[in-house]
């Protein structure tokens, strides 16, 4: 099954479409959904830029925050993010992602330990190299 999502800047109510066909579709199209909000918001992610935030980061946001509730969660997310796909993640910044948002210490550890069983090698250093 091939997806293209794709996300609009406008707000929320695109979001939710793709909220509805990720829980329609499973779990291909949620590593795909999650891989396009952190493309879509890597300037706010990995610089110091300040771009306000849009209906995309929110639910980027949403998504990152759901490690708090559920420490198994953290494993989606790195599974999501564990791709070669696109030069964002051929290079990812494990360390700048996870402090970027603000997680309880409980919910940084569980992702960094969820980075630890990735299937790219440097993922897998990243998240054993972390001091959280």
């Amino acid at each position: 099954m091939c997806v293209y999502i794709k996300i609009a800047r406008n707000g929320r109510s695109n979001v939710f479409v793709y909220l509805q066909l990720v829980e329609s579709n499973g779990a291909e199209v949620y590593t795909k959904y999650i891989r396009r909000l952190v493309q879509t918001n890597q300037s706010t992610i990995f610089s110091s830029s300040n771009r306000p935030a849009d209906g995309t980061y929110q639910a980027l946001l949403d998504e990152v925050h759901k490690c708090n509730s559920d420490p198994h969660y953290a494993y989606k997310l790195a599974e999501a993010l564990d791709t070669t796909e696109g030069d964002l993640f051929r290079d990812f910044d494990l360390s700048t992602f996870i402090n970027h948002f603000d997680l309880n210490p409980l919910s940084k550890t569980s992702l960094a330990l969820a980075f630890k069983n990735a299937s790219k090698v440097d993922l897998r250093t990243k998240g054993n190299s972390l001091h959280l």
